[in-house]
C-alpha cells in the first residue's frame, strides 16, 4: 500500500486542502475528492502519479463539506464510487440543503471557492454508519464513526494509517499548530471529545488530516488537539457571557488566534494557511450556536 499526498493548492494556497491517492493490490483510489474548484490541479496531480481521473473507481471522503466532498459529482459522473456516511449521503444525491446552508456561509464567494457542485447518483453510492470493516482495491479497511466536527464524520483506518478529515483537527504543515474547524451547524465539543477518545485507541502508526499530510506524533497531536478545542470553546463562551455580540467577537477571536499561532512559531505564510484551511469566521459561527444550544439561547 502506497499514499501520495496530493497538494490541492486551494485559493492558490500550498499546504491547505489533501486529497490521497491510496494505491492498494487491485488499483488506486482517493481519499477526499476536494471541491470542484481544485479538479484541474487534481487532474494534474494524478498525471504525475500516472493516474488518470477515469483510473478512480472508488472515492472515500470522511464527510460531505465542500472543501472534502465536492467534486464527487463529477467523479461519479466517470464511474467512481462514492463511499460515504449515511448521514450524508442523502445530501450528496439531493444537495439543495448542503448547498443553500453553503452559500449561507460563503454569499457571493461560493462558486470561487468550490466550484460546480454536481448531484451524484444514488447507484454510485456506498454508505456506512461506522463499525464495518471492508475491503476496496485489496485493502482491508476499518470504518469509523467521528462526529463532533459534523454528524455525518466517518475515519478510515487501513495498515495503521488514519484518514482522519477533520476529527483530528486542523494542522499547519512543518508546525505543531493545531486548529479546531467549528463550523455551524453540527459542532459539539462533547462528541467531539469522545472520537479523539477512540482515535487514540487506535493506537494509529500515522495521522492523515485532509488539512493537512502526515503526522507521525499520532497520541501528542490527538492530545494538543483535545487541548485546543478546549481552548476556543472556553473562549468563545466566556466571552459571549461577557456580552460580545458576534461582529466584535469575530475580532476577538482573530486577535486571539493570531497570537497563539505566533506563540508556537508561525509566520506569515503559515497564517495565509491557517485562513484558507479554517477562516475564523466559519469556526466562530459553530462555536456561537454551539453555546446557544448549551445555553437554551
Amino acid at each position: 500500500m502506497d499514499v501520495d499526498i496530493l497538494d490541492l493548492r486551494h485559493c492558490g494556497v500550498e499546504g491547505a486542502i489533501a486529497s490521497f491517492l491510496v494505491r492498494g493490490p487491485q488499483g488506486p483510489m482517493l481519499i477526499e475528492s476536494g471541491p470542484s474548484s481544485t479538479l484541474p490541479t487534481l487532474r494534474c496531480a494524478l498525471e504525475k502519479q500516472g493516474v488518470s481521473l477515469d483510473d478512480i473507481s472508488d472515492v472515500l471522503v470522511t464527510h460531505i463539506h465542500l472543501d472534502h466532498a465536492g467534486a464527487v459529482g463529477v467523479l461519479a459522473s466517470v464511474g467512481a464510487r462514492i463511499h460515504v456516511h449515511e448521514v450524508g449521503a442523502p445530501h450528496l444525491v439531493h444537495p439543495e440543503r448542503l448547498l443553500k446552508s453553503a452559500l449561507r456561509i460563503f454569499g457571493e464567494r461560493m462558486d470561487e471557492l468550490w466550484g460546480e457542485f454536481r448531484p451524484v447518483p444514488e447507484g454510485s453510492i456506498v454508505t456506512y454508519r461506522g463499525g464495518e470493516t471492508v475491503r476496496v482495491k485489496g485493502l482491508e479497511i476499518r470504518v469509523h464513526d467521528t462526529p463532533g466536527h459534523a454528524r455525518h464524520h466517518l475515519v478510515f483506518e487501513m495498515n495503521g494509517l488514519l484518514f482522519s478529515g477533520d476529527a483530528a483537527c486542523v494542522r499547519i504543515p512543518g508546525t505543531d499548530f493545531i486548529d479546531p474547524p467549528a463550523v455551524p451547524p453540527e459542532f459539539d465539543l462533547e462528541a467531539w471529545l469522545r472520537t479523539l477518545d477512540l482515535l487514540r485507541g487506535l493506537e494509529a502508526t500515522a495521522l492523515y488530516p485532509t488539512h493537512f499530510g502526515r503526522f507521525t506524533d499520532v497520541t501528542a497531536h490527538i492530545d494538543r488537539a483535545e487541548a485546543s478545542l478546549r481552548e476556543v470553546t472556553a473562549f468563545v463562551g466566556k466571552r459571549l457571557e461577557e456580552g460580545e455580540d458576534e461582529a466584535t467577537l469575530l475580532g476577538s477571536y482573530r486577535a486571539w488566534q493570531r497570537e497563539r499561532a505566533r506563540a508556537a512559531g508561525l509566520d506569515e505564510s503559515h497564517l495565509r494557511i491557517c485562513a484558507v484551511a479554517n477562516p475564523p469566521e466559519i469556526s466562530v459561527g459553530g462555536l456561537v450556536r454551539y453555546w446557544a444550544r448549551k445555553r437554551g439561547g
